[in-house]
C-alpha cells in the first residue's frame, strides 16, 4: 500500500468515526496511536523527533561554549599571543602584568660624566616604571566575540613604557655623586700647538670638569622619562668648554704657522761639507705666542749659535780615523781644525731668522779647517805617518796612492817626533835646513809641526825598521829622495798631517 493509499484510509476512517461521534488521534499526537496508523509510520516520526532534539541540544551546547569562550577572552588574552615579545597565552590581566613587570624592572639608564660613569636602576628608588595600557584595556582591545576565528592566528602585542620621576629623590641622589661636588670640578684647559722634537704638535683641548648641576639633573629626569638607554653628559652639553678647541680656527693658523717657519732650508757650508739646521733645532730657537704666531727668541738664538759652534769646532779634540791597516783609533788634533765663532754668528742667524731667508753659507770662524767630512775634519786627501812602524801613506780621494818607509826622531836624542794631527804649513823646493851645529840642504821640504817637516834624506842608505831609535833625525820625517819627490805634488798648505805612535792611542774597533 502506498503512502498515499494509506492517508486517504485514515481520513475515511476519522470521516466513519466523526459521523459515530468517535474521537479519533490525530497523526501529529505523540501520545496516541490509532490501531489504524502503520506502524512504519510511527517509526518515522520518532526518528525525526530525535533528531530534532539532537540538533537543539548540540546547538545549546555549541552555544554555551561560544558564550563561555567570549566570557574567557574578556578576561584573558587568547591563544598565540605575545606581549613585548613575552608569551602571554591565556595568561589573566595579572600573570601578563607580572611577566611585563620583570622586564620593566630591567630598564636601567647609563650617565657618563667626563670622569665616570654611573648606572641608574629601579632600585635606586628615583623612579617608577609602568605600561601606557594596563593590562585589562589590551585585553578589552580584543573582540572577544572573534575569540573562534583569532585562536588560529598569533597575536604579537606591544605596550610602550613610561616612567614616573620622582625630582627630589632624583636630585639628592645624584647630587652624592663625587663629580658633581664642587671641590672635585676642575677648569677645561685651550687646545694649542707645540713644536716639540720638530714637528708641529696641536694638543687637544682637555675637557675639564666643571657642570652644571641643575641642568644635568634636569638632563638625567629628561632621560629617564623617555626612557633613554644612556645620557653622555659632556655631549649634551652641561659641562663647561675650552675656549679654543683643536679644530678651531686659531689653532689651525697656528699650525700652518709653525710648520712655514719649521720648512726653513738654513745650511752652514764647510767647504762643501753641509750641515743643515734641523727641524728640532729651529724649534729650540722660536716661541709661540698667545696670537698664535711665530716668535723668535734672541736669547734661545744665541745658545744654539754658541752650542752649535762647541758642537763643530775640532782644534784642540779628539777625532776618529781609520788608519792604514783597517782600524779606527782616537786622535788628539792639537792646533789643527776648525774654531767657530759663537758669539759672532748669533746676530746674523737671528736676523735671517727675523727676515725668513733660507741660506747656504758657512758659520763664522775663528780660524778654518782644511776640510770637513762626516768622520772628521781631516777628510779624504792626507798624509797618515804611522810612527810605530815608520812607514808613511799618502792618501788621494780616500784611496792609498803612495806608501815608504821613513826615518823619525832619533829616540836616543830624545827628539822623538810627536803624534798628532797638523796642518802643512808651506811647502818649498830647494831648502836649507838650519839647526844647532848643522845646516842642510834638502830638495823638498815640507813642514809640518814648528820645525819638523817631511824632507828628503840623501845622506841615509837605509829608512824603516829601528834605525830611528838609534840614528834617527832631530825630530823630522826623513824620506828616501825619490818619495819625498812623489809625494810632494800631493799636499798643500793646510793639508793634514796625521801622525801617531800606537802606544799613544786609543784603538776603538
Amino acid at each position: 500500500m502506498s503512502e498515499k493509499e494509506k492517508v486517504d484510509e485514515i481520513n475515511k476512517a476519522k470521516e466513519e468515526a466523526a459521523a459515530a461521534d468517535t474521537a479519533i488521534p490525530t497523526l501529529d499526537s505523540d501520545l496516541y496511536l490509532s490501531p489504524y496508523v502503520d506502524s512504519s509510520v510511527k517509526k518515522h516520526r520518532k526518528a525525526r523527533h530525535v533528531r530534532k532534539i539532537v540538533l537543539v541540544s548540540v546547538a545549546a551546547v555549541l552555544f554555551a561554549v561560544y558564550i563561555g569562550g567570549v566570557i574567557y577572552h574578556s578576561l584573558c588574552f587568547g591563544r598565540a599571543t605575545t606581549l613585548n615579545g613575552y608569551d602571554v597565552s591565556m595568561k589573566g590581566a595579572q600573570a601578563a602584568y607580572d611577566i611585563i613587570k620583570a622586564d620593566m624592572n630591567q630598564y636601567s639608564l647609563d650617565v657618563k660624566f667626563v670622569n665616570e660613569e654611573y648606572k641608574i636602576t629601579p632600585t635606586d628608588g628615583v623612579y617608577t616604571i609602568d605600561t601606557e595600557y594596563t593590562m585589562k584595556q589590551l585585553i578589552k582591545k580584543q573582540n572577544p566575540f572573534l575569540w573562534i576565528v583569532n585562536i588560529w592566528n598569533p597575536h604579537n602585542l606591544t605596550v610602550a613604557y613610561k616612567t614616573t620621576v620622582d625630582t627630589a629623590a632624583l636630585e639628592e641622589y645624584v647630587m652624592a655623586y663625587d663629580c658633581m661636588k664642587q671641590e672635585n670640578m676642575r677648569e677645561p684647559k685651550d687646545a694649542c700647538v707645540t713644536m716639540y722634537d720638530g714637528e708641529v704638535n696641536i694638543v687637544p683641548e682637555t675637557k675639564g670638569s666643571i657642570i652644571d648641576t641643575a641642568a644635568a639633573i634636569e638632563g638625567i629626569q629628561t632621560a629617564l622619562s623617555e626612557m633613554r638607554e644612556g645620557i653622555d653628559m659632556y655631549e649634551a652639553g652641561y659641562y663647561k668648554k675650552a675656549d679654543i678647541c683643536a679644530d678651531s680656527e686659531i689653532i689651525q693658523k697656528t699650525s700652518d704657522a709653525i710648520e712655514e717657519y719649521l720648512s726653513k732650508k738654513l745650511v752652514y757650508n764647510f767647504k762643501g761639507y753641509e750641515v743643515e739646521i734641523s727641524r728640532s733645532d729651529l724649534a729650540s730657537m722660536a716661541d709661540i705666542t698667545e696670537d698664535g704666531s711665530v716668535e723668535i727668541n734672541q736669547d734661545k738664538v744665541y745658545a744654539f749659535a754658541m752650542d752649535f759652534a762647541d758642537r763643530y769646532t775640532t782644534s784642540y779634540t779628539e777625532r776618529k780615523f781609520k788608519t792604514h791597516t783597517g782600524k779606527t783609533i782616537l786622535l788628539y788634533g792639537g792646533y789643527y781644525g776648525w774654531v767657530l765663532d759663537g758669539e759672532a754668528e748669533a746676530p746674523l742667524l737671528y736676523e735671517s731668522l727675523m727676515t725668513g731667508e733660507n741660506f747656504n753659507r758657512q758659520f763664522t770662524c775663528e780660524r778654518e779647517g782644511y776640510t770637513y767630512c762626516e768622520m772628521n775634519d781631516i777628510g779624504y786627501n792626507y798624509v797618515e805617518i804611522d810612527l810605530t812602524n815608520q812607514h808613511v801613506y799618502v792618501y788621494e780621494n780616500g784611496k792609498q796612492v803612495f806608501d815608504t818607509p821613513c826615518v823619525s826622531g832619533n829616540v836616543s836624542w830624545g827628539m822623538s817626533t810627536p803624534g798628532g794631527i797638523y796642518p802643512l804649513t808651506y811647502k818649498q823646493k830647494n831648502a836649507t835646513l838650519n839647526g844647532p851645529g848643522y845646516s842642510t840642504p834638502v830638495a823638498y821640504w815640507m813642514p809640518f809641526n814648528g820645525g819638523i817637516g817631511m824632507h828628503d834624506a840623501t845622506w841615509k842608505s837605509e829608512f824603516g825598521g829601528e834605525i830611528y831609535k838609534t840614528d834617527g833625525s832631530h825630530g823630522c820625517i826623513n824620506l828616501p829622495l825619490d818619495a819625498a819627490a812623489t809625494i810632494y805634488p800631493y799636499v798643500e798648505q793646510g793639508s793634514p798631517i796625521v801622525c801617531y805612535w800606537e802606544d799613544e792611542v786609543e784603538f776603538i774597533d
